[in-house]
């Protein structure tokens, strides 16, 4: 198991959506926007470091992996609440900080078959995430 902290304002990853071409009249995909890439970089670089320090020069794992993130964010004008209900999904968070462990703490995102995490305010501690991975249970069938 690999557990670690990370400080920082944790990023989300944009979604990509999908458009018909005037010229062609084929579907095109576009990114999203790099409105936040300065921000996803950002947090891939402390997610990328704090995971180098936890893994202690062990090489990604292979096989099926369980992460649990949780999440604190600073509260933004007009949060009200005891969790964040508003902007960064939680789905969002978890893309760009699970790229972000790619080739360092498992060498691919699809090896993750099994994830948690909350989301909380970070009020009276600095934003950033704890981050827990270890190998997933052996498969049992499916319901």
């Amino acid at each position: 198991m690999i557990a670690f902290h990370v400080e920082g304002v944790p990023a989300t990853k944009g979604s990509s959506r999908a458009v018909i071409s005037r010229s062609t009249g084929l579907p095109v995909v576009l990114a999203a926007s790099p409105k936040n890439a300065r921000d996803q970089a950002s947090w891939a670089n402390a997610v990328g470091w704090a995971c180098k320090l936890a893994m202690r020069g062990q090489p990604p794992l292979t096989g099926p992996v369980r992460v649990v993130i949780n999440f604190w964010l600073p509260r933004r004008k007009g949060d009200a609440g005891d969790r964040p209900t508003q902007k960064r999904d939680g789905d969002k968070l978890e893309r760009c900080t699970w790229d972000a462990l790619t080739d360092l703490a498992f060498v691919d995102d699809g090896q993750v078959v099994s994830w948690a995490g909350e989301r909380w305010f970070a009020d009276n501690r600095a934003p950033g995430a704890h981050i827990t991975i270890e190998p997933a249970a052996p498969a049992r069938k499916s319901p």
